[in-house]
C-alpha cells in the first residue's frame, strides 16, 4: 500500500470518527444550550401571560375608581333614586365596559343593589351564590373610606372572577363612605386573547387543570408538545391563595428548530471542510493545505480570545477554505446584528420607535455626569402627558390611542438636536432630555414649541381627534441630583399643569417639591 494510499485511508478515517464524535457533542451541549434557552423563553412568555391578567385587573380598576368617586353614585347610596339606574346602567354600560357585575354593598358589606348582564340583552340581579362567594372572601365587600380600591380573583362556581371594587365617596373622594362598589368580569378566552394580542401571546385558559402539571407549590410549569409546539403553564391563586385558574401559553418550536438548522449547518460545513481537506491534503500537502489551515485557525483564536465584533477572518482565495471564511465572516455579521437588533429592541419603545425608560435612564446618567464635571452648560428634563388619553381610549379603541400615541412621538421628534433624547416612559407619557441647555428660558421655549405641535388634530378612520398635553418642566444648572429626583420634580410640574386646566406647560418651583413632600395634592 502506497504512503499517498495510507496517508489517505488514515486520513479518511480519522475524520469520518472526528466528525462522529462532534455531531454527538453538537447534539449533547449545541442541542441542549438550544432547549434550556427555549425553557428560558417560555418561562418569559408565562411571565408576560402573569401580566396580562396583572393588566386586565389595572384596567378595571381604573374605571371601577371613576364610579365610585363620583358624586351620583354617593347620592344613590342614599336614595337608591332608580333615575340612577336607568341612565348609567343600561346594558351598553356593561358591553362598553366588558363588565358583567355591578355590585353595590352597604357599609356593613351587605348586597345594596346588584344587577349583571348574563350576555343578552338584559340586566338583572346576580346570583346569590355569586354575591355570597364574593362576600365570603371579605376584601371586595367592605371598604372603608380609608381604604385603597382593591383588585383580584375570586373562584365563583368552578370560574375565576376578575373584580375591582373601591369604597363609595364624593367626587372629591371624600367620605364619610357610603359602602361599596364592586365591578366583575369572568375570566375567559376571549378577554386573554384580547388582552395578549399587542403582546404577541397565544393564551388560553386549560379547561382540564387536573391534566397539567402545576400546583401550589409548583405553580409555573414548561412542556414540550411534539417537535413543533411548546407550551407553558402558570397556577392562578385567587384572592384566598386558592388555585382559581390554569393559563396556557402555546408557541411553536423555533428555537429548537433553529438549534437544529444550526446544528446540521455545523456538521454540513464540517463535512465539506473535511472533503476538501482530504482532496487538498493528497495533492498539495502542507504547503497549500496544512499552512492555510492553521491560519484559519489563528484567526479564529485572535476573534475568540479579543472578543471584539468587527473582526472578521481573512479571506485567502476563492476555493472551499475560502468560502469557509466567507461563510464563518457571513454568520459572524449575522450574530452581529442580531445582538445589534437585540440591543435595539431592549432600548427601544415597540410602537413609537422612540427610546424607552432604560435609553432615557443611561443618557440622563451620562449627562448628569457630565454637569457634575463640566458645569459651564445645564440641562433640562420635560414630562410630557397627554390629556384625556383614557376617554380617547374608551371612545374610539385601543388602536385609535395606539396611532394617537405614535403621531405624538413623530411629531415631538421634529423638534429636538441630535444631543437630545425623547422617550416614551410608558402608557401616554414622554420624557424629555435637553442636553446641553443653557437658559431655563430655552427649556420653557422648546416646551411651548412641543405644546404647539400637539395641537393640531390627528385622524383617525378619516375623523379628527384633538388632543393636547401637560408638560412639567425642571432646569438643572448645576448642583448633585440624581435622574429620580429630576422625574419626580418634571411629574410634580406636570400635574400641576393638570390641576390648572391641562394643555399647559409648568416650570417647576420649589414650593411643588414641599408640597410633596408635606403629602397635599397638587
Amino acid at each position: 500500500m502506497t504512503l499517498r494510499l495510507r496517508t489517505f485511508c488514515l486520513v479518511a478515517v480519522t475524520l469520518l470518527g472526528f466528525y462522529a464524535v462532534l455531531y454527538g457533542i453538537s447534539s449533547t451541549i449545541f442541542l441542549g444550550s438550544f432547549k434550556r434557552l427555549e425553557h428560558k423563553y417560555m418561562l418569559q412568555r408565562v411571565e408576560l401571560a402573569r401580566r396580562v391578567v396583572n393588566s386586565l385587573l389595572e384596567t378595571q380598576s381604573l374605571y371601577v375608581r371613576d364610579w365610585a368617586y363620583w358624586d351620583d353614585t354617593y347620592a344613590f347610596m342614599q336614595d337608591g333614586n332608580r333615575q340612577y339606574v336607568r341612565s348609567n346602567l343600561p346594558v351598553a354600560t356593561f358591553l362598553q365596559l366588558d363588565a358583567e357585575l355591578f355590585l353595590y354593598f352597604g357599609p356593613d358589606g351587605s348586597l345594596f343593589e346588584g344587577f349583571w348582564h348574563n350576555g343578552s340583552n338584559v340586566v338583572t340581579a346576580p346570583p346569590a351564590a355569586w354575591v355570597a362567594a364574593i362576600q365570603e372572601s371579605g376584601r371586595f365587600s367592605r371598604l372603608s373610606a380609608k381604604h385603597p380600591p382593591a383588585s383580584g380573583l375570586i373562584g365563583v362556581e368552578g370560574r375565576p372572577l376578575l373584580v375591582a371594587a373601591a369604597p363609595i365617596l364624593n367626587s372629591n373622594a371624600m367620605g364619610p363612605g357610603r359602602g361599596t362598589l364592586l365591578v366583575g368580569r369572568f375570566l375567559d378566552d376571549r378577554r386573554l386573547q384580547q388582552a395578549a394580542r399587542p403582546a404577541g401571546l397565544n393564551l388560553s385558559l386549560v379547561s382540564r387543570p387536573n391534566d397539567v402539571p402545576v400546583s401550589a407549590a409548583s405553580p409555573v410549569a414548561v412542556r414540550t408538545e411534539g417537535a413543533d409546539a411548546i407550551s407553558g403553564y402558570v397556577l392562578i391563586a385567587d384572592d384566598a391563595k386558592r388555585p382559581a385558574a390554569v393559563l396556557r401559553v402555546q408557541d411553536a418550536r423555533w428555537i429548537y428548530r433553529q438549534g437544529k438548522a444550526g446544528q446540521h449547518y455545523l456538521m454540513a460545513n464540517l463535512a465539506a471542510a473535511a472533503v476538501v481537506f482530504l482532496i487538498v491534503l493528497m495533492h498539495l500537502m502542507h504547503r497549500l493545505v496544512l499552512a492555510r489551515l492553521k491560519r484559519l485557525d489563528r484567526g479564529l483564536a485572535r476573534i475568540r480570545d479579543a472578543g471584539e465584533a468587527d473582526l472578521r477572518l481573512t479571506v485567502e482565495g476563492n476555493d472551499e477554505l475560502g468560502m469557509i471564511a466567507v461563510s464563518m465572516n457571513e454568520t459572524l455579521d449575522r450574530l452581529q446584528k442580531v445582538q445589534q437588533a437585540l440591543r435595539h429592541e431592549a432600548l427601544h419603545d415597540p410602537l413609537t420607535g422612540l427610546g424607552n425608560r432604560s435609553l432615557f435612564f443611561q443618557r440622563a446618567h451620562s449627562a448628569l455626569q457630565r454637569l457634575r464635571e463640566n458645569q459651564s452648560a445645564g440641562l433640562a428634563v420635560l414630562l410630557i402627558d397627554i390629556d384625556h388619553f383614557k376617554r380617547i381610549n374608551d371612545t374610539f379603541g385601543h388602536g385609535a390611542g395606539d396611532e394617537l400615541l405614535t403621531v405624538a412621538a413623530e411629531r415631538l421628534g421634529r423638534c429636538f438636536r441630535e444631543s437630545d433624547t425623547l422617550a416614551r416612559m410608558g402608557g401616554d407619557e414622554f420624557a424629555v432630555l435637553l442636553d446641553p441647555v443653557a437658559r431655563k428660558v430655552d427649556a420653557v421655549h422648546l416646551a411651548s414649541r412641543l405644546l404647539e405641535s400637539l395641537q393640531e388634530p390627528a385622524f383617525h378612520n378619516g375623523h379628527p381627534v384633538r388632543f393636547a398635553a401637560s408638560i412639567g418642566v425642571v432646569f438643572v444648572g448645576g448642583g448633585h441630583i440624581d435622574i429620580e429626583q429630576l422625574l419626580r420634580e418634571a411629574d410634580a410640574a406636570m400635574y400641576r399643569a393638570k390641576r390648572e386646566g391641562r394643555s399647559r406647560v409648568v416650570v417647576f418651583q420649589q414650593a411643588m417639591h414641599e408640597e410633596f413632600s408635606a403629602g397635599l395634592p397638587l
